[in-house]
């Protein structure tokens, strides 16, 4: 470093870049990432010389806006899904619900550094959002359009060109709300249970919803069509009973900037095991 032609064309790393090339590279902690279309590179760089630590076939993205620092990790979105190394390992977010969605049309993935929420804008300028806290996909807006760069940070704020335009993220205001829990069994499947109560807490929201099913109905009974500010204590009808109960929470107006859904307690007695 320092003198010219300094850097000699013997020191490299052969890779398996196969039809585009590199489509993208991050940094993560001590490693490279090297994406192509195909396939990712992971370059271990702790030594004083660096060496190809792993290829991943089927990680590759198509272009750099597919990509995005997240913290001391990487995110990514390919057809396949959404990936995050945490430094340690790949984890696979979308598992789970959104196995089935479409990911092959995503146009590019964000990171807000201020919630810890990771966001994917998909073809139709969706923008589908992941909670690192909770480990959980929470949300689902609206892009003001396809991301022309990938993201850069200053600070807890993120930017991007759009168009010929510098944008600041900022999370959607206004969206309506929903959201379902999955299958709470209180310990035992098999057992039925006499649901009586329900307790919760909200935060700056005054037209939350909430609803319920037991087993496998095929609809949800509304429990209370408005929550206040504060702890709600709900009771369900006499004689509710399932082996296991669901519950859905909806708003499909202006929802608060501030809102936060805090402890959900639900109260039963377990019931004879059949």
């Amino acid at each position: 470093i320092g003198k010219r032609y300094g850097f000699s064309n013997l020191n490299y790393i052969d890779m398996e870049l196969p039809g585009t090339g590199i489509t993208s590279m991050e940094t993560a902690a001590d490693r490279l990432f090297v994406f192509s279309a195909s396939n990712l590179n992971i370059i271990n760089v702790a030594q004083d010389f660096e060496f190809l630590e792993a290829t991943l076939n089927g990680m590759g993205i198509a272009s750099s806006t597919q990509s995005t620092r997240v913290g001391e990790g990487v995110a990514w979105v390919n057809d396949t899904g959404v990936y995050l190394f945490d430094g340690q390992q790949v984890n696979n977010l979308s598992d789970g619900r959104l196995m089935s969605y479409s990911w092959a049309s995503a146009k590019g993935i964000g990171y807000y550094p201020k919630e810890k929420l990771i966001f994917v804008i998909d073809g139709s300028n969706d923008k589908l959002v992941y909670s690192i806290p909770t480990q959980s996909w929470v949300g689902k807006g609206t892009a003001s359009d396809a991301p022309a760069t990938e993201f850069a940070y200053n600070g807890n704020d993120s930017y991007l060109i759009v168009g010929s335009q510098l944008e600041k993220t900022t999370l959607d205001a206004g969206a309506a709300f929903s959201m379902e829990t999955g299958k709470i069994t209180c310990g035992n499947i098999n057992q039925n249970k006499f649901f009586n109560a329900l307790q919760l807490s909200v935060a700056d929201e005054t037209n939350l919803s909430v609803s319920y099913r037991l087993d496998f109905d095929s609809g949800y009974t509304l429990l209370s069509s408005s929550l206040s500010d504060g702890l709600n204590n709900l009771s369900f009808p006499s004689g509710t009973k399932g082996k296991f109960i669901q519950l859905r929470f909806t708003d499909s107006g202006t929802v608060n900037a501030g809102f936060e859904l805090g402890d959900v307690t639900l109260v039963y007695r377990e019931g004879l095991i059949k």
